[in-house]
């Protein structure tokens, strides 16, 4: 499907606008292209336009010529202002601090759980507290996964803002249910005015089935559709409730008998449902009901709920797209421009330092913004409103802009280390001359960008198989490109066969041992469980020669029928190494732990073994949070402006990147180590970590300065 390309949006994608989180979009924006580069867009564009006016277009007058340049130049004006209006005060975190699992822990939500009861004698206690230690609250209420209510007029506020991590509210019989849910509506309705463009994937409290409300059976007999009923006689018609609203079908509805506190301690096993039959025409947008997740292949699709009970079907044969946003759209969501793939097609060309600089692309379809260029098509120009030129005429167009502006400015501002220009990054000689499998092309250049590979050690055909020396010399040179310290080599005459440089750094920092008392036996060849080892040991020598820290995790090899193979000297590295993916299963049962390695393994795993700190566990905390106790999510639109309460779950979005919401509080793992450049670990630059969908199983992303990562410390 074509991807959704409007004027703006083409712009967007050629100034370069990617890898950059929804608070900040157009913060990064600013500073990155700045007055002088926003003029030269624009100079850039009138130039272009004026040259194809002079030769396809000599008969038209002057008012003519200049109506049509507008629809490029203005774009760049626009972006100016709302730069201005969109400035971000919020901090940055910290990306020195981690948490302990211990620390995670003891603030992790599930860890903690609190039942709440709600009661007068509460609301006396919050009204003489009100704004009283407020930090502390917060910590307390994101713990709060169980609200039991006997107080008439609860504010709909307790269902939608103060708890984060809620699972259950037990409403009493004297709760004025019906009133509550009412204004519940009516605040989400108006509170989601601004989102109706995004993608409401609420995953917390009561905004989807991870919550359920439980109502009295003797008061409530048909649950929600009592409160219904019970509306439409007071009222005579309420257009509000003429059906159950989908905002109320997105959380399960249980009912119970008896007193409200013994049924809460019974829990809802005790507690039934009311559903005449299911009826799956609810049109609920919410995370459970995510089909698939929109990117530049394909829009979003959601499968329908239950009319009556809201119980989604997960049918996918029957769903639909109908929102306000996607409801007439026929194209596709745009690029997720986070890829930093050092493919042939993607190269500019060298700055100043002689370093090469490429362009982003996307993670979806792998195309960059001169691309999209290149792939326009007559309805994409039918829609971006171009009626007075041709196809051909505006790609000539935006290709000499492309060429006059972002070529040069990228190539004038890229460097190593430096700031990137949007949507193009710089790396040193990543040519490693060797013959490589297309698969692994990518990361055997950026292990010789990163400073791993000695070219003349590993030769030119990494298709063969590696020996112990040259593996030595890929995990010495990690160890000592990610210390930034050189290693002490063992002395000469250590072994006696073999005086190898790399061989001797790598006994003396405890990276591999001798085969005998005196022997290293340089030339064998090396088993997957070796590599491993090699490695694990590489990232250990590391945490104790810097500030790098790994995740916690939980190695799994049992789910292979050949972990016996595995030597008890090779289990600790070859959990760690599978558990974050470097080193996977040859089958789905399967791990071949005895198999000799090739060098193009070798080097790709040198790469990933580069980032591993980045990978694991990590953990949502609000950007200008500096301590562990428990802070709101993000709130942001898709222009990076601060619309909500802080402490509000709204979706997360990005221009041209997946849109996700998370809980405060919530715990990811991070299992890619290159989107986003693996900056965390070098530079507070801002990054999108790749999760897993629960729902759906999709990757999709969040902002990273707004988790800390979980380490093992």
């Amino acid at each position: 499907m074509r991807k959704n390309v409007v004027v703006t949006l083409i712009l967007l994608l050629t100034i370069g606008v990617c890898e950059i989180s929804a608070q900040s979009f157009l913060e990064r924006l600013g500073k990155a292209v700045g007055t002088e580069i926003e003029k030269g867009v624009k100079k850039g564009v009138e130039k272009a336009v004026g040259n194809m006016k002079e030769k396809a277009q000599e008969k038209k007058d002057q008012k003519q010529d200049s109506e049509s340049v507008p629809a490029s130049t203005n774009v760049s004006v626009g972006i100016a202002k709302a730069t201005q209006k969109a400035k971000s005060t919020i901090a940055k975190l910290d990306k020195t601090k981690m948490y302990t699992q211990e620390q995670a822990d003891s603030y992790y939500p599930l860890s903690n759980p609190r039942t709440l009861h709600i009661d007068n004698d509460f609301v006396a206690r919050e009204k003489l507290k009100h704004g009283v230690d407020l930090k502390q609250q917060r910590a307390q209420n994101l713990n709060v996964n169980k609200l039991i209510i006997t107080v008439e007029n609860l504010s709909y506020t307790y269902l939608t803002i103060k708890f984060h991590n809620l699972k259950e509210v037990w409403c009493g019989p004297e709760v004025d249910v019906a009133a509550t849910l009412e204004n519940y509506i009516s605040e989400t309705k108006r509170s989601q005015d601004f989102m109706s463009l995004l993608y409401p994937t609420y995953s917390l409290g009561i905004h989807s089935r991870e919550c359920t409300l439980f109502l009295p059976a003797e008061k409530y007999p048909k649950g929600i559709i009592s409160i219904q009923e019970e509306i439409l006689k007071k009222t005579g018609d309420s257009v509000t409730w003429k059906t159950v609203p989908p905002a109320l079908l997105r959380f399960k509805t249980l009912l119970y008998t008896g007193d409200v506190n013994q049924a809460a301690e019974k829990g809802a096993s005790a507690c039934k449902a009311y559903c005449p039959g299911h009826n799956f025409s609810a049109l609920v947008v919410a995370a459970h009901t995510v089909m698939r997740h929109p990117t530049c292949q394909a829009n979003p699709k959601f499968y329908y709920s239950c009319k009556y009970c809201g119980e989604c079907e997960h049918n996918p044969k029957h769903t639909f797209e109908k929102d306000q946003f996607w409801k007439d759209k026929t194209q596709a969501f745009s690029h997720a421009y986070v890829k930093y793939d050092l493919s042939e097609k993607n190269y500019v060309g060298r700055n100043a330092k002689g370093e090469k600089v490429y362009q982003t692309s996307c993670y979806w379809c792998g195309h960059n913004g001169k691309e999209e260029i290149l792939n326009f098509t007559q309805e994409d120009l039918r829609m971006a409103g171009h009626d007075e030129i041709t196809l051909a005429q505006y790609k000539e167009m935006m290709l000499s802009s492309w060429d006059a502006v972002q070529k040069e400015e990228a190539l004038a501002n890229v460097f190593v280390g430096g700031f990137d220009y949007p949507g193009f990054f710089a790396v040193p000689d990543d040519d490693h001359g060797a013959k490589v499998n297309p698969k692994a092309e990518n990361d055997t250049r950026w292990a010789m960008a990163n400073g791993l590979i000695d070219k003349e050690m590993l030769g030119t055909d990494y298709l063969k198989n590696i020996s112990r020396k040259q593996l030595a010399s890929l995990a010495v040179k990690l160890a000592e490109q990610v210390t930034g310290k050189s290693i002490k080599a063992a002395p000469a005459g250590t072994f006696t066969d073999s005086d190898d440089i790399y061989l001797l750094k790598a006994y003396a920092a405890g990276i591999i041992s001798g085969q005998s008392a005196d022997a290293i036996t340089p030339d064998v060849p090396v088993t997957r469980q070796e590599m491993s080892a090699y490695f694990f040991n590489a990232l250990q020598y590391i945490k104790e020669h810097s500030s790098v820290r790994y995740t916690v995790y939980t190695p799994n090899l049992d789910i292979y029928s050949d972990k016996g193979k595995i030597a008890d000297w090779a289990l600790e590295a070859m959990g760690f190494m599978n558990t974050l993916g470097f080193v996977k299963g040859t089958t789905k049962n399967t791990i071949d732990p005895l198999r000799v390695c090739t060098i193009e393994e070798a080097v790709v795993l040198a790469h990933k073994c580069f980032y591993a700190d980045e990978l694991g566990w990590y953990q949502c905390i609000r950007p200008d949070e500096r301590g562990y106790a428990g802070s709101p999510g993000g709130a942001y639109d898709v222009l990076g402006i601060q619309k909500m309460i802080t402490a509000f779950p709204v979706p997360y979005a990005s221009a041209g990147n997946i849109i996700w919401g998370y809980d405060n509080g919530s715990r990811f793992w991070v299992g890619e180590n290159w989107i986003g450049r693996g900056l965390l670990r070098k530079s507070q630059k801002e990054v999108m970590l790749p999760i897993v969908d629960k729902y759906t199983g999709t990757t999709v992303f969040v902002p990273g300065e707004e988790f800390l990562p979980i380490k093992d410390i």
